[in-house]
C-alpha cells in the first residue's frame, strides 16, 4: 500500500491538497513543551498553545481531510528540545498532550519526531501515548 503522507506546518490551508484524493496521512506539526510567561508547564503547537483561535480553521480542515479518509496524526517533536523537556515532567505534559489529542477525535495516531538525544526508557514510557484511553 502505498502512502503519500503531507506533513502540515504552515497552515496555509489544505483545501488543495485534500480534494485531490492523493494524500493518505496528514501530519500537523509540531507540539512542544515548554513553561509559559508565567512559568506554567504548557504545551504548543508551534509557538502557541492548540486552543489558539488562530488553530480554528487548522482543527477545521483537519476534521475535513479525516471525514475524507486521510489519517490525522499529531506530530510531537522535531528539532528545539521538545523530548528533553516531555520527559523531564512527563506526568504534567503528558497530560496536556492526552487532553489535546482527546479533544480533537480526528486525530488517529502520534508522530514521534526525535531529534534530540534521549534516553530509549523514556522513549518506552512514551508509548502510552499510543493508547487512547
Amino acid at each position: 500500500m502505498n502512502r503519500i503522507i503531507y506533513y502540515y506546518q504552515t497552515f496555509i490551508g489544505l483545501n488543495n491538497i485534500i480534494n485531490k484524493n492523493i494524500i493518505t496521512h496528514i501530519h500537523l506539526s509540531s507540539i512542544h513543551f515548554r513553561k509559559n510567561e508565567k512559568g506554567i508547564k504548557t504545551i504548543y503547537l508551534n509557538d502557541l498553545v492548540p486552543s489558539d483561535k488562530l488553530f480554528d480553521p487548522v482543527w477545521e480542515d483537519c476534521r475535513q481531510a479525516s471525514q475524507k479518509g486521510i489519517k490525522i496524526i499529531l506530530m510531537v517533536g522535531g528539532a528545539g528540545g521538545a523530548y528533553t523537556d516531555l520527559f523531564n515532567s512527563f506526568e504534567t505534559y503528558y497530560k496536556l498532550l492526552k487532553d489535546c489529542i482527546k479533544s480533537h477525535d480526528f486525530i488517529s495516531g502520534v508522530d514521534l519526531d526525535i531529534e534530540e538525544e534521549v534516553d530509549l526508557a523514556d522513549v518506552k514510557m512514551s508509548k502510552r501515548l499510543c493508547k487512547r484511553k
